[in-house]
């Protein structure tokens, strides 16, 4: 097989040169060469600027990804818990602002649904018919226990059946991360999924994660545990906080929020969480 162009190198030497492809085919009849990835880019014109829309405002926003962050046993579970009784049953938010009913669906790999989800969504005034839980997943005739990492793309298919889908509550979220969730490329591959869901769903998707162990003193949005690719791709990210005197109120701390100006940290304790849905009726 004789080379397309021979053309003479330093000192001489001949360095042989084949040119690219045509038609699909290498040079002189070679094996096809597969075409490569292409990329797509648009003017500032193909898009239409947007209002971010807020189911909780300031805090939920649909279509976007969420962070809810706090050490065992400050309430992070509850609160969540309390927000999916709020937006099941049409209730109101802590500002006083009312919320539209809608369906919620809730993935725990922590929480057992009847013994301890369920319980506390009635206790906080919830509608169990327009609350939804992941269940297994059937492959091949047989039944497994639900992966975040592996079967989003068969849950945003399954949620398209539920009417008007929400919010939903991923704990914790770190499960969607098959790779190492200490580094920062494993973890954006692995949550983009998950950001895939929120956006195609139109729904307020809320992440349950941990803090980071001795990380005391330190800013909220650098103790999120796992790398910080986790508070970095998330929108809004929340971390509740149990102060050392039991008598002070327990905090919940706007670590990152995209609208300046606005209150980064609110009171809360455990019973009032509940006690949202419960006080907070609408009124006639």
């Amino acid at each position: 097989m004789q080379p397309d162009k021979i053309v003479v190198g330093p000192g001489g030497s001949a360095l042989r040169i084949f040119e690219p492809a045509r038609n699909g085919h290498g040079s002189n009849g070679a094996a096809p060469i597969k075409a490569g990835p292409s990329v797509s880019i648009l003017p500032a014109t193909a898009y239409t600027p947007e209002a971010v829309r807020w189911l909780m405002d300031g805090y939920l926003a649909l279509g976007k990804l969420h962070l809810l962050a706090g050490a065992p046993g400050t309430g992070k579970t509850t609160i969540a818990i309390a927000m999916a009784a709020i937006v099941s049953a049409g209730l109101r938010w802590p500002d006083d602002s009312m919320c539209e009913a809608a369906d919620v669906l809730i993935w725990s790999g922590e929480d057992g649904v009847a013994d301890t989800l369920l319980p506390r969504l009635l206790v906080a005034g919830g509608n169990p018919k327009r609350v939804h839980f992941v269940d297994a997943v059937t492959e091949h005739g047989k039944a497994r226990p639900f992966d975040p990492s592996t079967d989003m793309p068969a849950l945003v298919s399954a949620a398209r059946g539920l009417p008007n889908l929400k919010l939903m509550v991923l704990d914790p979220v770190v499960s969607a991360v098959a790779g190492d969730s200490h580094k920062n490329t494993e973890t954006r591959r692995g949550l983009q999924p998950v950001v895939d869901l929120a956006a195609q769903l139109d729904c307020c998707l809320l992440g349950i994660t941990h803090l980071s162990k001795n990380t005391s003193g330190r800013e909220p949005l650098e103790r999120v545990a796992g790398s910080i690719a986790f508070g970095a791709v998330a929108r809004v990210v929340l971390a509740t906080v149990k102060p050392a005197d039991r008598d002070e109120p327990r905090r919940l701390v706007r670590a990152k929020q995209h609208r300046p100006g606005q209150r980064r940290v609110c009171l809360h304790s455990v019973w009032r969480a509940c006690a949202w849905a419960r006080l907070r009726r609408p009124t006639h």
